[in-house]
């Protein structure tokens, strides 16, 4: 848990709540602020499965954000187990990296990706875009058949509409698959084309060429402070 919060620090949700209001929209002016935390949040979950550490409660509302220097912190961690604990599958690992897509799409459209009323209506929104999974696919996450209506998948790209971002459709789509043995890691994602924007201002920055982007922020996000 975080103990304070400090000047310009905001939990996501309260951001939106913001947007929603009209009252600061320059919070989602700039594209790049999206990729710039998003980017932050896959590195946190990179860092997490390096220690062997599952957050599986990684959502909007844990997320704190400075606007003013365009940063993002992963809170509340009393759900966290090591990965090695007795009853930790390591399907669950990869949970983060799901979680991470989805909270993505929730910075680009400040909406969730899936928004059910209770368990199984999240998993008919699920199987309605991605499909019912096939024998392969439940064995390879550890769990049991999803007792829904066997509909044909929709497709992710039809799901967000023509008017979503590529780039950033393209991320989803590598991450959120449900097979976590094809599921891109956090890591992977980090160097998905979607961050390239992050790259070449990093670049710009440092008057180099070669990619020196780390987990905190490249550049000076003054124009996008509340």
């Amino acid at each position: 848990m975080c103990p304070y919060c400090e000047k310009n620090t905001y939990c996501w949700e309260q951001a939106i709540k913001q947007v929603e209001r009209k009252a600061v929209r320059r919070v989602v002016k700039y594209c790049i602020s999206f990729q710039l935390y998003s980017y932050q949040l896959f590195s946190a979950v990179n860092c997490l499965c390096n220690c062997k550490i599952i957050h599986l409660d990684i959502k909007p509302s844990n997320l704190v954000l400075n606007h003013t220097e365009g940063t993002l912190k992963l809170a509340d961690f009393g759900n966290a187990v090591h990965f090695g604990t007795v009853g930790v599958s390591s399907y669950q690992v990869s949970h983060n990296v799901w979680s991470a897509a989805c909270v993505t799409y929730d910075f680009i459209t400040t909406r969730p990706l899936f928004k059910g009323r209770n368990t199984e209506d999240q998993v008919k929104l699920i199987v309605s875009v991605f499909g019912y999974p096939s024998s392969e696919e439940v064995k390879a996450m550890a769990s049991y058949r999803p007792r829904v209506h066997r509909s044909s998948a929709r497709g992710l790209d039809k799901f967000v509409g023509a008017d979503f971002d590529a780039t950033a459709l393209s991320l989803l789509q590598d991450v959120l698959v449900y097979d976590p043995s094809k599921r891109k890691t956090a890591g992977q994602a980090m160097k998905h084309a979607y961050f390239e924007p992050l790259r070449q201002v990093s670049r710009c920055c440092a008057g180099q060429g070669e990619d020196k982007i780390s987990a905190l922020p490249p550049v000076n996000h003054s124009k996008i402070a509340l």
